[in-house]
């Protein structure tokens, strides 16, 4: 697949899809033509109101949520001030797992709220090419945006685009952005007792009632991406691009799911104690030391928790004490 891509950017006309492959990929898909000073890309693209629903919630229910919910759960100050409106949902299709820049990613999807409507985006190259066009073109929508969401996006996706940026000269629209609300993160620190792993699949299944029918897993992708470059029908790689847009909505809809344990926490903490004395550990990492404290007095009552929520407790009272000192 390297060299095939080498040979792509060499411009190794045999190497390329022709005209009308393109032309029928297009066509098959909700999509434009976009010019930027790179180039021309395309992209796909998806709306959802207000009362669209993904699993078994609604898609846009973390609208009630503040930002305070998303500091505890994702255990970082910085989403003190996250708001959905404001958010980018991001999640790549790639053609390989190493971060580096001969791995290209060739489908960038990301979502962001625009008035009532979440605006779904997927920059799909129609051949390598269109690569600094695309990153051009999502780097405007990156830069727009005061919160990135991911899911694993701090381990793979955010460095893979810093480096293809890097490599093509372009500026990196992820500098300024306030903070990231790795999902993953939050799930393994939360949620890991009680799921088998922490694949995004089994987690909807389990926190958003979805179970997908017919999907094709994106360990599929590059050998579909290679099969629509260098084949003749571009209808197998329809799936991977559904595959993603599916992973974003799952994302905007796991946010709220997650951040529903915060705001129900009293309930929490008899009903499953490990993920409330998990919440309670991610607050003290946020500096939420009230929170923590509630959850760890609370939870001195569980017989199975009480314990864990003493030290817990200590450990709010040396960290208030140290910064009522300094």
């Amino acid at each position: 697949m390297a060299e095939q891509l080498a040979r792509l950017r060499r411009g190794d006309a045999a190497a390329l899809p022709d005209g009308p492959q393109a032309a029928r990929l297009m066509a098959l898909l909700p999509g434009e033509v976009r010019a930027t000073s790179h180039g021309e890309c395309f992209v796909v693209v998806h709306r959802y109101g207000l009362d669209a629903r993904h699993g078994d919630r609604p898609l846009l229910a973390a609208l009630e949520r503040d930002g305070a919910g998303a500091a505890i759960a994702g255990g970082d100050a910085a989403l003190g001030t996250f708001d959905l409106r404001r958010a980018l949902f991001v999640d790549l299709e790639t053609t390989g797992l190493a971060r580096a820049m001969g791995t290209l990613p060739f489908l960038i999807g990301a979502a962001h709220l625009a008035g009532d409507q979440l605006v779904l985006e997927q920059w799909l190259l129609r051949d390598p090419d269109d690569e600094p066009a695309a990153l051009a073109d999502f780097g405007a929508r990156l830069a727009d945006a005061d919160h990135l969401v991911t899911y694993n996006g701090r381990a793979f996706d955010l460095p893979l685009l810093q480096v293809r940026y890097a490599g093509l000269g372009l500026a990196d629209p992820s500098a300024d952005l306030g903070a990231h609300f790795d999902l993953l993160t939050a799930v393994r620190r939360l949620l890991r007792h009680r799921l088998p792993d922490c694949r995004l699949a089994t987690v909807e299944a389990h926190l958003l009632g979805l179970i997908r029918v017919d999907d094709a897993p994106g360990s599929e992708a590059p050998r579909r991406y290679r099969g629509y470059l260098f084949g003749d029908d571009p209808a197998p790689l329809l799936p991977i691009i559904a595959h993603n847009r599916d992973d974003i909505l799952s994302m905007v809809t796991l946010v709220d799911a997650l951040l529903d344990r915060v705001d129900r926490i009293e309930g929490g903490v008899l009903h499953d104690p490990d993920c409330a004395l998990a919440l309670a550990r991610q607050a003290e990492r946020a500096g939420a030391w009230a929170f923590a404290d509630r959850v760890y007095a609370a939870a001195t009552d569980v017989p199975e928790a009480a314990e864990r929520a003493r030290r817990g407790a200590r450990r709010v009272a040396r960290a208030v004490a140290k910064a009522a000192r300094s």
